[in-house]
């Protein structure tokens, strides 16, 4: 190993100095956390207060999202203490990263005239993604801070620089004189989110999330402006974090047996998340909510991804090994188990 390696490596608080990562892994993170940030940046333009209905939705989706945390996180938990795999705090830290991959859920675009149920369904799964990006970003920020004080201050600079990123960006996309030169700065805005995420070791989805929320409910359009110029490159993006968290990922015992593991305890938990949540809506049925929970999407993935690039272990490129399995395995569940109810009338 060289000693450029060496100092790359122990730049981000790497512990497991046996892991086979290289440099260029490193460089690229940057260019992965544009993409995580541009899906953060949508997850916070659906977080909609303004309504009572609205407030109610966000609290039942973060309950269904929080049941699946604990009982995913819990079990593997378990699991991890009976394999034995290293220290009780560093088990449990890897036990709640698999629980925030698997709460997230992967809500379709409705089709006009749905029922209102349907959208009340959608809107859970939609808004269940909130509470899994937020306990990410303070996960993403102990794992990597040296102390208490340094991941609490993590906290504070992923919280305030995306606003501050935001604000600057807002000033632009109001002042712009055509829709080229907006579209230039929404591009650069996005690319300063994901780098300034990336330098400071915080969550990009956490960062992208802020800053949306901000552009949402900031005087003018800039919500409407930046979903319409996102979306040219949301593919382009989603395709590049595919390919690169299938380069990232490493076959292994350990990745096998977590990626079984997590599909199960997930399909559990979004089983009873979803009964408890309907439980909170009369007008919702389980099937229902059901055929809207369990597609993963691309946020577990992503999370599972960040994580990965920024504490760069073994067991890191396991939990990502496993994530990217288990996210193919569920979505053929809910193709195959789940095409009926959610096509139903």
């Amino acid at each position: 190993m060289s000693a450029a390696d060496a100092d790359d490596r122990s730049e981000i608080g790497r512990d497991d100095l046996d892991a086979q990562v290289g440099t260029a892994d490193l460089r690229l993170y940057p260019v992965i956390a544009v993409g995580l940030a541009a899906i953060g940046i949508f997850v916070g333009f659906g977080v909609a207060l303004a309504r009572r209905d609205d407030r109610r939705l966000l609290v039942i989706a973060s309950l269904e999202a929080l049941i699946t945390i604990v009982v995913v996180a819990a079990a593997c938990a378990w699991l991890f203490a009976s394999w034995d795999l290293g220290t009780a705090s560093r088990t449990a830290l890897l036990a709640i990263v698999l629980g925030v991959c698997a709460s997230a859920s992967s809500a379709s675009i409705g089709e006009p005239g749905e029922s209102p149920r349907r959208r009340a369904a959608m809107r859970i799964a939609e808004l269940d993604d909130v509470l899994p990006i937020l306990v990410g970003g303070i996960i993403l920020s102990f794992s990597t801070g040296a102390d208490v004080a340094a991941a609490l201050t993590l906290v504070a600079l992923g919280l305030a620089v995306p606003v501050a990123v935001a604000l600057a960006g807002w000033l632009l996309f109001e002042r712009a004189h055509d829709d080229a030169e907006r579209y230039v700065f929404v591009i650069g805005v996005v690319a300063l989110l994901g780098g300034v995420a990336a330098y400071l070791g915080v969550s990009p989805l956490f960062a992208g999330m802020v800053a949306g929320v901000f552009w949402k409910y900031s005087p003018g359009r800039s919500d409407a402006v930046i979903r319409g110029d996102l979306r040219r490159i949301q593919r382009p993006l989603v395709v590049l974090l595919l390919i690169f968290a299938g380069a990232a990922a490493e076959m292994s015992y350990l990745a096998l047996w977590l990626s079984g593991a997590y599909v199960m305890t997930r399909l559990c938990a979004k089983l009873l998340g979803g009964w408890i949540a309907s439980r909170a809506t009369p007008t919702l049925s389980p099937a229902d909510l059901g055929s809207y929970l369990l597609p993963p999407g691309m946020m577990g993935l992503g999370f599972a991804l960040s994580f990965h690039l920024v504490t760069f272990s073994v067991t890191s490129a396991a939990v990502l090994t496993a994530v990217a399995l288990g996210t193919l395995a569920s979505e053929l569940i809910a193709a195959v188990a789940l095409l009926g109810p959610r096509g139903a009338a």
